[in-house]
């Protein structure tokens, strides 16, 4: 099960734990996310840059 970031946030500021595993996802051989869409939004200027750009960049490549 993976969670967003937005579902953590959720679950621990309103005092409760997150549930669930986490997921690392690790490299893979090859372009698994090929016809995919990745859409990514953000709230204010920095914050895809300071919480998940190596994220992004991964799932660009």
């Amino acid at each position: 099960m993976m969670l967003s970031l937005g579902e953590v946030i959720v679950k621990i500021g309103d005092g409760g734990v997150p549930l669930g595993e986490v997921f690392v996802e690790r490299p893979a051989k090859g372009k698994p996310h090929i016809g995919k869409v990745l859409v990514v939004v953000q709230a204010h200027a920095d914050d895809i840059s300071f919480f998940c750009a190596g994220t992004v960049a991964k799932l660009i490549d």
